[in-house]
Protein backbone atom coordinates (compact mmCIF):
# COMPACT_ATOMS: atom_id res chain seq x y z
CA UNK A 1 0.00 0.00 0.00
CA UNK A 2 1.17 3.49 -0.68
CA UNK A 3 2.89 5.45 2.10
CA UNK A 4 0.70 8.52 1.51
CA UNK A 5 -2.54 6.52 1.91
CA UNK A 6 -1.28 4.91 5.11
CA UNK A 7 -0.24 8.31 6.46
CA UNK A 8 -3.78 9.65 5.78
CA UNK A 9 -5.34 6.59 7.41
CA UNK A 10 -3.10 7.07 10.46
CA UNK A 11 -4.22 10.71 10.74
CA UNK A 12 -7.87 9.61 10.55
CA UNK A 13 -7.14 6.83 13.08
CA UNK A 14 -5.70 9.24 15.64
CA UNK A 15 -8.65 11.60 15.10
CA UNK A 16 -11.02 8.69 15.73
CA UNK A 17 -12.64 8.92 12.29
CA UNK A 18 -11.74 5.53 10.80
CA UNK A 19 -14.23 2.77 10.17
CA UNK A 20 -13.63 -0.93 10.77
CA UNK A 21 -12.47 -1.57 7.19
CA UNK A 22 -9.84 1.19 7.38
CA UNK A 23 -8.60 -0.08 10.73
CA UNK A 24 -8.37 -3.57 9.30
CA UNK A 25 -6.28 -2.13 6.44
CA UNK A 26 -3.93 -0.53 8.96
CA UNK A 27 -3.60 -3.78 10.93
CA UNK A 28 -2.81 -5.69 7.74
CA UNK A 29 -0.25 -3.10 6.69
CA UNK A 30 1.56 -3.12 10.03
CA UNK A 31 1.47 -6.92 10.21
CA UNK A 32 3.44 -7.05 6.96
CA UNK A 33 7.20 -6.80 6.54
CA UNK A 34 7.36 -3.72 4.30
CA UNK A 35 6.47 -1.01 6.86
CA UNK A 36 7.86 2.45 6.09
CA UNK A 37 10.67 3.42 8.53
CA UNK A 38 8.84 6.56 9.75
CA UNK A 39 5.83 4.42 10.67
CA UNK A 40 7.86 1.65 12.31
CA UNK A 41 7.06 3.05 15.78
CA UNK A 42 3.33 2.24 15.32
CA UNK A 43 3.94 -1.37 14.32
CA UNK A 44 4.12 -2.62 17.91
CA UNK A 45 0.79 -0.93 18.68
CA UNK A 46 -1.11 -2.70 15.93
CA UNK A 47 0.59 -6.04 16.50
CA UNK A 48 -0.32 -5.74 20.19
CA UNK A 49 -3.99 -5.47 19.28
CA UNK A 50 -3.90 -8.69 17.28
CA UNK A 51 -1.93 -10.54 20.00
CA UNK A 52 -4.20 -9.25 22.78
CA UNK A 53 -7.27 -10.40 20.89
CA UNK A 54 -5.87 -13.94 20.74
CA UNK A 55 -4.84 -13.95 24.41
CA UNK A 56 -7.55 -15.69 26.43
CA UNK A 57 -5.87 -15.49 29.86
CA UNK A 58 -7.74 -12.30 30.71
CA UNK A 59 -11.04 -13.93 29.83
CA UNK A 60 -10.60 -16.47 32.60
CA UNK A 61 -9.90 -13.69 35.09
CA UNK A 62 -12.99 -11.80 33.94
CA UNK A 63 -15.07 -14.94 34.25
CA UNK A 64 -13.75 -15.67 37.73
CA UNK A 65 -14.45 -12.12 38.91
CA UNK A 66 -17.96 -12.18 37.47
CA UNK A 67 -18.70 -15.51 39.12
CA UNK A 68 -17.45 -14.17 42.44
CA UNK A 69 -19.58 -11.04 42.15
CA UNK A 70 -22.65 -12.98 41.14
CA UNK A 71 -22.08 -15.41 44.01
CA UNK A 72 -21.96 -12.50 46.45
CA UNK A 73 -25.08 -10.99 44.89
CA UNK A 74 -27.15 -14.07 45.66
CA UNK A 75 -29.11 -13.21 48.74
CA UNK A 76 -29.07 -15.63 51.59
CA UNK A 77 -32.43 -16.58 52.95
CA UNK A 78 -33.26 -14.55 56.02
CA UNK A 79 -34.23 -16.52 59.05
CA UNK A 80 -37.31 -15.06 60.65
CA UNK A 81 -37.69 -15.93 64.27
CA UNK A 82 -40.74 -14.98 66.23
CA UNK A 83 -40.68 -14.67 69.97
CA UNK A 84 -42.33 -17.53 71.74
CA UNK A 85 -45.91 -16.85 72.70
CA UNK A 86 -45.20 -16.86 76.44
CA UNK A 87 -42.46 -14.23 76.06
CA UNK A 88 -44.78 -11.97 74.08
CA UNK A 89 -47.49 -12.28 76.73
CA UNK A 90 -44.97 -11.51 79.50
CA UNK A 91 -43.82 -8.37 77.66
CA UNK A 92 -47.41 -7.20 77.25
CA UNK A 93 -48.11 -7.74 80.97
CA UNK A 94 -44.97 -5.75 81.89
CA UNK A 95 -46.04 -2.82 79.71
CA UNK A 96 -49.52 -2.93 81.22
CA UNK A 97 -48.14 -2.98 84.80
CA UNK A 98 -45.76 -0.08 84.11
CA UNK A 99 -48.50 2.04 82.58
CA UNK A 100 -50.81 1.30 85.51
CA UNK A 101 -48.06 2.30 87.99
CA UNK A 102 -47.48 5.62 86.22
CA UNK A 103 -51.22 6.31 85.95
CA UNK A 104 -51.76 5.47 89.64
CA UNK A 105 -49.01 7.86 90.77
CA UNK A 106 -50.29 10.69 88.58
CA UNK A 107 -53.90 10.38 89.72
CA UNK A 108 -53.07 9.94 93.41
CA UNK A 109 -51.36 13.35 93.48
CA UNK A 110 -48.09 12.16 94.92
CA UNK A 111 -44.89 13.16 93.24
CA UNK A 112 -42.74 10.05 93.20
CA UNK A 113 -40.04 11.89 91.29
CA UNK A 114 -39.07 14.26 94.09
CA UNK A 115 -36.69 12.98 96.71
CA UNK A 116 -36.18 14.57 100.11
CA UNK A 117 -32.41 13.99 99.84
CA UNK A 118 -32.26 15.68 96.44
CA UNK A 119 -31.29 19.31 95.96
CA UNK A 120 -33.40 19.64 92.81
CA UNK A 121 -35.95 22.42 92.86
CA UNK A 122 -39.18 21.79 91.00
CA UNK A 123 -40.97 24.96 89.92
CA UNK A 124 -44.57 24.15 89.13
CA UNK A 125 -45.75 27.73 88.47
CA UNK A 126 -48.11 27.81 91.48
CA UNK A 127 -45.75 29.80 93.67
CA UNK A 128 -46.09 33.54 93.34
CA UNK A 129 -42.58 34.25 94.67
CA UNK A 130 -40.56 35.91 91.84
CA UNK A 131 -37.30 35.53 93.75
CA UNK A 132 -37.67 31.76 93.81
CA UNK A 133 -38.52 31.78 90.09
CA UNK A 134 -35.39 33.85 89.36
CA UNK A 135 -33.31 31.46 91.43
CA UNK A 136 -34.73 28.47 89.54
CA UNK A 137 -34.08 30.20 86.21
CA UNK A 138 -30.50 30.95 87.24
CA UNK A 139 -29.93 27.31 88.22
CA UNK A 140 -31.43 26.16 84.93
CA UNK A 141 -29.16 28.47 82.92
CA UNK A 142 -26.11 27.25 84.86
CA UNK A 143 -27.03 23.62 84.21
CA UNK A 144 -27.60 24.26 80.50
CA UNK A 145 -24.30 26.16 80.25
CA UNK A 146 -22.51 23.19 81.86
CA UNK A 147 -24.12 20.78 79.39
CA UNK A 148 -23.24 23.08 76.49
CA UNK A 149 -19.59 23.29 77.59
CA UNK A 150 -19.35 19.51 77.92
CA UNK A 151 -20.85 19.04 74.44
CA UNK A 152 -18.39 21.55 72.97
CA UNK A 153 -15.48 19.75 74.65
CA UNK A 154 -16.69 16.45 73.24
CA UNK A 155 -17.09 17.94 69.77
CA UNK A 156 -13.58 19.41 69.92
CA UNK A 157 -12.09 16.09 71.03
CA UNK A 158 -13.97 14.25 68.26
CA UNK A 159 -12.61 16.67 65.64
CA UNK A 160 -9.08 16.16 66.95
CA UNK A 161 -9.55 12.39 66.74
CA UNK A 162 -10.94 12.63 63.21
CA UNK A 163 -8.05 14.80 62.05
CA UNK A 164 -5.57 12.20 63.33
CA UNK A 165 -7.13 9.35 61.37
CA UNK A 166 -5.56 8.35 58.09
CA UNK A 167 -7.50 8.38 54.86
CA UNK A 168 -8.14 4.91 53.49
CA UNK A 169 -7.69 4.79 49.72
CA UNK A 170 -10.67 3.45 47.80
CA UNK A 171 -10.54 1.06 44.91
CA UNK A 172 -11.75 2.40 41.60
Amino acid sequence: MEYKNIKELMKKYWDGETNLQEESTLKTYFAGADVHPTLEQYKSLFTYYSIAREDKSLDSIDTAVLEYIQGKAVQKEAKVRSLPRLLRVAAAVMVLCASMFVFWNITSGTNSYSNSNSNVTIYDGKDEDPEEAKKAMKELKAALALVSNKLEDGKRQALIGISRTKTIPTLK
